[in-house]
């Protein structure tokens, strides 16, 4: 089967592809955003990780690269894109809405792999916004689904939940999701081109995700210690979260310790922590250091390493 794949330079992309490509599927073409960033990560591990690669995955494919800053009508990204020889068109975190006009050419065959348990968190950056609002056991999951002119409101075809579990990293997570997601479409796609795979409409209620670009990383002292801890863990990973301390603003990059019971007593600060009251405990939080970028790039490497993709 021939597949348009709309991808990000994300090991999520990566996963989904490969596994597609070891099942004797055929790429017909990709067609990426052109966020020069997420590519120079992908390049990095293209040497570090290459299983995470879509640089990798490039390379060893040869189809062609459309890098779009749009696909709007009259633009380059989508004549290529409408022109396509394919059977199916799949988007796994492509960042940009696909215009009806491309639509209209698949029908049911354009297809999207939403990295939650729509209809909750529809939107670009679902997985963040799970995290920060400590929802992640419960909307933890994939969504295959058709394609509308909609921000993720078409028929639903399959889902998997996949809860985030206790004592892993993110990027294990990460990718215990895009085994999820390559497998919803492994199992599917054959009986959406047979036009037997069952579709279920959406409910209207549904919760948008943040926009990760305007979301504030705010630590909020009315939280339990245990949803702190939780969410520290988890995000802190990825990028340092702030607490606000007047009219100061502190980086923290993790969790170090629960000290006791809430004490009422200020905020204690040193070089290395922060110590303060959380709504049930007193606690210790990491602070961000020059040097933590280095870390985190590190414990990416580690785990895409020792993540299982098969």
């Amino acid at each position: 089967m021939r597949i348009a794949m709309l991808v990000s330079p994300s090991p999520f992309s990566a996963i989904v592809t490969g596994r597609l490509l070891k099942a004797g599927h055929t790429i017909a073409g990709f067609w990426s955003d052109g966020e020069r960033p997420a590519w120079r990560r992908d390049k990095r591990l293209a040497w570090t990780a290459p299983r995470c690669s879509l640089t990798n995955l490039l390379r060893k494919t040869g189809a062609p690269l459309h890098v779009c800053s749009s696909i709007k009508p009259g633009t380059p990204g989508f004549e290529s894109l409408k022109a396509v020889d394919a059977d199916i068109m799949l988007s796994a975190m492509f960042m940009r809405i696909v215009p009806e006009g491309i639509l209209s050419n698949y029908g049911t065959r354009a297809l999207n792999l939403h990295p939650s348990l729509l209809p909750r968190y529809r939107g670009p950056t679902p997985i963040m916004s799970m995290l920060m609002a400590d929802d992640a056991d419960t909307c933890g999951g994939v969504t295959l689904h058709i394609l509308r002119k909609g921000i993720d409101t078409g028929e639903i075809i399959a889902q998997q939940p996949v809860p985030y579990p206790p004592n892993i990293r993110f990027r294990q997570w990460e990718m215990a999701l895009a085994r999820a997601a390559s497998q919803l479409a492994l199992d599917n796609i054959q009986n959406v081109l047979d036009g037997t795979a069952p579709l279920l409409a959406q409910p209207e209620t549904h919760m948008f995700a943040s926009d990760e670009r305007k979301m504030k990383l705010v630590i909020d002292p009315e939280w339990k210690a245990e949803t702190a801890r939780r969410i520290m863990n988890r995000i802190g990973s990825l990028r340092p979260l702030e607490i606000q301390l007047g009219n100061r603003k502190i980086l923290v990059r993790g969790w170090k310790e629960t000290v006791g019971e809430r004490s009422g007593a200020a905020p204690k600060l040193n070089l290395r922590w922060i110590e303060f009251d959380m709504a049930d405990a007193r606690i210790r939080l990491w602070r961000e250091r020059l040097w933590t970028n280095r870390i985190r790039r590190m414990e990416t490497v580690i785990s895409y390493r020792q993540g299982k993709i098969e």
